[in-house]
């Protein structure tokens, strides 16, 4: 496999820009020009607390049985309605219902500690 050149690779799907739109000027030095790059790095905190949540809940789904997660999966993720997961799985959905009454007890319970993360306001 041949591996790209990434300085001749241009996404299509995205307008060039030049490079005097990243520049404004110095509030201290008028003739002087700035470039307001962020560092993505710069808020360790914020990246730290996404990384727990993200910790926290991976190990509550991995706590639930394959079918569980899959309706987790189906009605959370993917927006499915509980009457279409029933009507995949074939069971009614009552059934569907109960399963996730159950299921968000023990979320609840699993990720009580996220409930007053800044990520989850």
């Amino acid at each position: 496999m041949r591996l790209m050149n990434n300085y001749a690779y241009a996404n299509p799907f995205l307008e060039p820009v030049s490079l005097d739109a990243l520049t404004v000027p110095d509030p201290d030095d008028g003739d002087a020009l700035a470039h307001p790059v962020e560092d993505p790095a710069a808020d360790i905190e914020h990246q730290f607390e996404l990384t727990q949540v993200q910790a926290t809940v991976g190990a509550f789904l991995a706590t639930l049985e394959p079918r569980d997660r899959e309706i987790v999966l189906r009605v959370y993720w993917l927006e499915e309605t509980q009457a279409a997961v029933a009507r995949r799985f074939r069971i009614s959905g009552a059934a569907i219902s109960k399963r996730m009454s159950r299921i968000e007890t023990k979320g609840r319970l699993a990720l009580a500690a996220l409930r007053h993360s800044v990520l989850l306001q």
